[in-house]
């Protein structure tokens, strides 16, 4: 089968058949992006549209004119061409804070045109170079699954988080049979010598790589190594899902663990439930650190309250509850209608007349919002966890406190991405 069929039967793998109707491919102009944005092309043959994406992270004097490269090429190709500038703010990593600040250009530009999914150009070098990273880190099973090429699912038609909609058609693709590929066809690139600095930890996995491979760790063992950890990762996630049911209730967007069952389980379906109900509760994209999350559940089990991931774990004799830190959303401040927290919508009138005709907004309630709400209580519910539920204010009036069920005819409803 040819390159140009593989990638179509990949395709029609990752879409289910369906032609999506616009896509982005993002594309620095590297030989990975460029083959990417050549195959999608051709592969689309005028539709789905195709547009190539590239972020200047105006780190090197070359970024503008290989821009402007990729500008020329993809007219070439008939695809589109956007640029969105990056600038990085000197904190933190340099490569995590690239990486997010791509992400999010290329997240918001989909929400701008809602294009069905953003094409990336991992190939399988880059799932092996992920895999040993991550060996390096200790990870586990989640870790060792390396990346996955399409949106996971968490329930039928329901996407994990939007970052998600990320598609990798290259991960059974090498990047030596794409550089052939190109050559074929008179199609050049430009190498970004990032990829070959010692100071960034991929181009370490490159070398190590390099080192390893006559030892019989290779690329291809490594990619082997990801698909029997994805086998594994799926059996414990059905068995995690079982003990969910038997163990776990969701009470006003907080998740409560009983907690004589939730310490009778193994550890691994243990820190699989309570990271998941963390992700749930904060709308995180990522699972917290391991060693943070094992101390979490360890000093829960033990009868102490803590906090992790933007969450609060308050426990009693019977229960661990999770539910919202306070601080992570005292500053959040939305429109009726629009979603609180990328967790909470709340719906209602708009406008009130006992407050002069203020336009309502949504805002945790707080110590001053539960004040004024002398009757919020719900069995159960703590008051850490009221505390950093959606209110409906009308200036510094709480008019509603729907997840608490107070205050018609204001409803509220899970907007979250789990």
């Amino acid at each position: 089968m040819t390159l140009q069929k593989r990638f179509a039967a990949e395709m029609g793998r990752l879409f289910a058949g369906r032609r999506p109707e616009r896509l982005g491919v993002a594309c620095s102009g590297g030989s990975d992006s460029m083959a990417l944005l050549a195959l999608a092309c051709a592969w689309a043959d005028g539709h789905p549209r195709v547009t190539a994406i590239t972020i200047n992270h105006n780190l090197r004097d070359r970024a503008a004119e290989e821009a402007a490269f990729v500008g020329r090429a993809a007219k070439s190709l008939g695809a589109a061409h956007v640029l969105s500038d990056w600038v990085w703010n000197r904190r933190g990593n340099l490569q995590d804070a690239a990486r997010r600040g791509r992400h999010g250009a290329l997240l918001e530009w989909q929400d701008r045109t809602g294009a069905d999914a953003i094409l990336l150009g991992h190939t399988a070098d880059d799932q092996a170079e992920t895999v040993l990273m991550r060996l390096m880190r200790g990870s586990g099973v989640e870790g060792l699954c390396g990346m996955f090429p399409e949106p996971e699912k968490i329930a039928p038609g329901r996407r994990l988080d939007r970052e998600k909609s990320f598609m990798r058609p290259l991960l059974g693709f090498t990047r030596q049979e794409l550089r052939d590929w190109l050559k074929g066809r008179g199609l050049a690139w430009r190498d970004d010598p990032s990829n070959t600095d010692p100071r960034f930890d991929r181009a370490k996995a490159r070398e190590v790589l390099k080192t390893l491979a006559p030892l019989g760790v290779t690329g291809s063992g490594l990619i082997e190594t990801a698909n029997r950890m994805k086998r594994a990762r799926e059996a414990l996630a059905r068995r995690a899902q079982d003990v969910a049911g038997r163990i776990v209730a969701v009470d006003a967007g907080d998740v409560v663990f009983d907690r004589s069952g939730l310490a009778q389980v193994e550890p691994d379906t243990r820190f699989r439930l309570v990271a998941h109900a963390l992700r749930y509760v904060s709308n995180a994209a990522y699972r917290p650190r391991f060693a943070s999350l094992e101390r979490l559940v360890k000093n829960g089990l033990a009868g102490e309250n803590g906090s992790l991931h933007g969450c609060i774990l308050k426990t009693t004799s019977s229960d661990l509850r999770i539910c919202r830190e306070f601080r992570a959303v005292s500053g959040i401040a939305v429109g009726i209608g629009e979603c609180w927290d990328g967790r909470w919508l709340i719906c209602g009138k708009a406008r009130d007349a006992s407050a002069g005709g203020a336009t309502g907004e949504i805002r945790a309630l707080g110590e001053a919002g539960l004040a004024q709400l002398p009757d919020w209580r719900i069995p159960g519910v703590p008051r850490v966890s009221a505390m950093a539920q959606p209110g409906v204010w009308m200036g510094e009036t709480v008019v509603a406190a729907p997840t608490l069920r107070l205050g018609r005819p204001f409803a509220a409803k899970w907007c979250g991405r789990l």
